[in-house]
């Protein structure tokens, strides 16, 4: 069968109107009727009304799933909460959406760092989705820079590296890894057996950052650090970048549609 995935870094509510972001990308989930989909820098405000648990109002579930529920379609999520940021002002974190059952899910530090108030913490969510019968692994990652001095990138690919390989299942790790294809940080992560699913798609460059954006201050080409891995030799129908006319976030949008 046929899987779409989706992942995109929604800039942590930074854009002139972020509500109205959320919910262009619900619109995109709807018409599309994307299967899989994982957030990077998913965030809300400290001071935001609780909604549920954990989750405030102005978070991006919040407002891509009453989209997706007021048209008829039930998302399952999971939202962690990886640090402060922007003058500690936001709660941000990573997220996943799926229209099938998620059975388990786990979130982990893979920083040295276990501190919220530090914005270089990186917390990773994973979610097993059940597919008609088919149990697949989605991870929704946010790691750090390659020559980070206190948190370099290696130590934090060496941990979650080691995550996916405790699990039994397939998996598939979808966001934003800070790490340029071609560069040392990418190819040690290709290297630990893991396949970069967009260009098995697509003959287009892929690029998803083409300014100076945060993170990334003295940037002045295009990058493709936005992924979709698989620990399985995977096959891919297509591969597109999405969210570029009008840009939704600093980063654009991947997605890859598969058949497992």
């Amino acid at each position: 069968m046929k899987l779409s995935l989706l992942t995109l870094n929604l800039h942590g509510h930074q854009e002139a109107d972020p509500i109205e972001n959320f919910r262009e990308i619900a619109r995109y989930i709807h018409e599309q009727e994307i299967d899989l989909i994982a957030f990077q820098e998913a965030s809300q405000l400290r001071q935001a009304e609780e909604v549920t648990g954990e989750i405030f109002e102005d978070n991006p579930l919040t407002v891509i799933c009453d989209y997706l529920r007021e048209r008829g379609k039930e998302y399952e999520s999971v939202w962690a909460f990886s640090h402060f940021s922007y003058q500690q002002m936001y709660q941000e974190g990573v997220a996943i959406l799926s229209r099938f059952p998620i059975t388990a899910r786990e979130e982990r530090y893979i920083s040295r760092s276990c501190d919220p108030t530090f914005t270089r913490s990186r917390k990773i969510a994973r979610a097993r989705v059940d597919i008609h019968g088919i149990s697949v692994d989605l991870y929704s990652c946010h790691l750090g820079w390659y020559d980070c001095p206190n948190e370099p990138f290696s130590f934090q690919w060496r941990q979650l590296d080691s995550w996916v390989k405790e699990q039994p299942d397939r998996a598939l790790l979808l966001g934003d890894f800070n790490n340029d294809a071609g560069t040392p940080g990418y190819r040690e992560l290709v290297e630990s057996g893991y396949q970069d699913c967009y260009p098995l798609g697509s003959n287009q460059p892929g690029f998803t950052v083409d300014k100076a954006i945060d993170g990334w201050k003295d940037n002045q080409k295009s990058l493709r650090i936005d992924y979709i891995f698989a620990n399985w030799p995977v096959r891919v129908e297509s591969s597109e970048v999405v969210f570029s006319d009008p840009m939704l976030s600093d980063h654009k949008g991947v997605r890859v549609d598969i058949r497992i």
